[in-house]
């Protein structure tokens, strides 16, 4: 584990997170999307001054544009079908739960 992360519980301990935990969990969340976010509009500018460094034309880099975020489409999509089937892939036919 992490040296400032907060202590999780065990599974069916009965223990409940802390205070502390939950928020951190939280936090891990916002900043990752933060991060996440600034990912995506780090490569827009990219796009951006590539075009105006090497006078691309305007509908090129549309284009250009159009094609990045179709691939970040393909990509998520491929994340989110992938992770529900192998969700779905591991659950037992007769209860529902894991194997």
């Amino acid at each position: 584990g992490g040296i400032f992360r907060p202590h999780v519980p065990a599974p069916n301990s009965g223990e409940e997170k802390t205070p502390v935990r939950k928020g951190w969990e939280v936090g891990h969340r916002v900043l990752g999307v933060a991060l996440l976010a600034c990912g995506f509009w780090q490569m827009g500018e990219g796009i951006r001054l590539y075009a105006i460094k090497y006078s691309v034309s305007e509908s090129a880099e549309d284009n250009l544009n159009i094609a990045y975020w179709v691939w970040i489409g393909v990509m998520s999509a491929l994340i989110v079908v992938g992770g529900g089937y192998f969700k779905f892939k591991n659950m037992s036919p007769k209860d529902g739960h894991q194997q």
